[in-house]
């Protein structure tokens, strides 16, 4: 390999490459584009790579090469492209900041450990920075901040502490900004308002609490936010609901106390939404509006009666000032599952009209009264879960048309009678039929034969 000190171009991507990288690759002085990626190459990157001072993309990602990354790497200051993705192991050495010609550098999925440079502000010319799954420690350097025209930062999954820098602010390309899984703590800096650019914002699982700030209320280009996992407290920005684009946002697990419905209404390109686990107060139903592609809500601890307003949402006409009708939210894939404890009451029938309904799990509740038969008409159902409240009467026999029904737990209930002739039900296990009164059906540890009818709630007769 020593001897092609010509070459320009080497490109053995994608094959069975085994062994170590030869410490003559120093003698290709003219190459200006290595790719190595996704073989089998191990042991370390010799130090005689700073001799290529010609080489302006080296990608060696996806191999098991080991090892610390060699200071003498600084010596390639036309590198435009690192991709070194692997098994590395120890610090990153201050000599990176020497690559001035760096607009794409990924040092993600390693081992690496120690505090990010601040040599990195050295980087004027970096657009993207990947430095996710290390255990990469200490702060975020302020230096960060020197660096105008990054649009993508990915430091997620370290033990990064410490608050995110005020010099965040300056990053005004930024697009994507990346730093769940960390411990940071502190709050957002009212530098964030500046990202006006900024798309996609995962802060999750982090120690970072106060109130949003108000100048968040400037970005509303958001297509996903998460916040969860947090202390944040007060209310979230209005404006944020102003990201017409928002498809996922996340605040689960944290103390906001306020929710403006209202806004809601704008976020018509929802998708997936978790306010589960906070503080917050209000009627959802009717200010929730059109939400035609939302597939998951999970709204658990919310201080109402939410069975009925999801069904609500789901089967309003809106009816707006040209007097045409259409339909209010879309129909959610999945009633999400950790409820517990906070609905009581009577399954509303409605909840049968949710057609394009996956997966409905109300367990671990304080329901009572029948299972509504018209279940049956939600055609697309296949796990239901039920289990662990005080529902009572017999399963409808109507359950005889839920084809698509795989998975049931009605377990921990008071229900009695026969049990319908159905495949989720034939072969559910008696763990999942358990502790009711008096079901019984072909199934073994059930009664094989039902002698009295079940129990059912005295209903008053209708008056004329």
């Amino acid at each position: 390999m020593g001897n092609l000190s010509n070459l320009s171009f080497l490109y053995l991507h994608y094959n069975e490459l085994s062994g170590s990288v030869p410490p003559e690759i120093g003698k290709m002085r003219n190459l200006s584009n290595l790719n190595l990626q996704h073989n089998k190459l191990l042991g370390s990157i010799p130090p005689e790579i700073g001799k290529m001072a010609n080489l302006s993309s080296l990608d060696l990602q996806n191999n098991e090469l080991s090892g610390s990354i060699p200071q003498e790497i600084g010596m390639m200051g036309k590198l435009v492209t690192l991709l070194l993705n692997n098994n590395f192991s120890g610090s990153i050495p201050q000599e990176v900041g020497m690559m001035r010609s760096l607009t794409n550098l990924d040092l993600s999925s390693n081992f690496l450990i120690g505090p990010i440079p601040s040599s990195i502000g050295n980087l004027s010319k970096l657009q993207q920075l990947y430095f996710y799954f290390n255990n990469l420690s200490g702060s975020i350097p302020e230096e960060l901040g020197l660096l105008k025209h990054l649009w993508v930062v990915q430091l997620s999954s370290n033990k990064l502490t410490g608050p995110i820098p005020d010099s965040i602010g300056n990053l005004v390309k930024l697009y994507d900004l990346a730093l769940y899984q960390n411990n940071l703590s502190g709050s957002i800096p009212t530098t964030i308002g500046n990202l006006t650019k900024l798309a996609i914002l995962s802060l999750f699982m982090n120690e970072l609490s106060g109130s949003d700030p108000l100048e968040m209320n400037n970005l509303t280009n958001f297509i996903k936010l998460e916040l969860s996992f947090n202390k944040f407290t007060g209310p979230l920005p209005k404006q944020i609901y102003h990201a017409r684009a928002l498809q996922h946002f996340g605040t689960v697990d944290n103390h906001f106390t306020g929710l403006d419905p209202e806004s809601l209404k704008i976020c018509n390109s929802l998708v997936r939404v978790r306010l589960d686990g906070n503080q917050l107060r209000g009627n959802i139903a009717e200010d929730f509006s059109i939400h035609p592609n939302l597939i998951y809500i999970d709204l658990s601890g919310y201080d109402l009666n939410l069975v009925r307003q999801i069904c609500y949402m789901s089967l309003s006409l809106f009816k707006p000032s040209n007097g045409t009708y259409s339909k209010g939210i879309g129909a959610p894939k999945v009633i999400a599952r950790t409820f517990r404890k906070i609905l009581r009451g009577s399954i509303p029938s409605d909840i049968g009209s949710l057609q394009s309904l996956q997966s409905l799990d109300f367990s671990h509740n304080l329901l009572v009264g029948d299972i509504p038969r018209q279940l049956r008409g939600m055609k697309q159902l296949e796990i239901m879960n039920l289990s662990h409240n005080n529902l009572s009467g017999s399963i409808p026999s109507t359950f005889g048309d839920s084809a698509s029904l795989t998975s049931i737990d009605i377990s921990y209930n008071e229900l009695g009678g026969p049990i319908p002739n159905i495949t989720a039900v034939r072969k559910a296990p008696i763990a999942a039929l358990k502790n009711n009164k008096g079901l019984c059906g072909n199934v073994i540890g059930l009664k094989l034969g039902c002698t009295d009818a079940a129990p059912r709630p005295a209903h008053p007769r209708p008056t004329r």
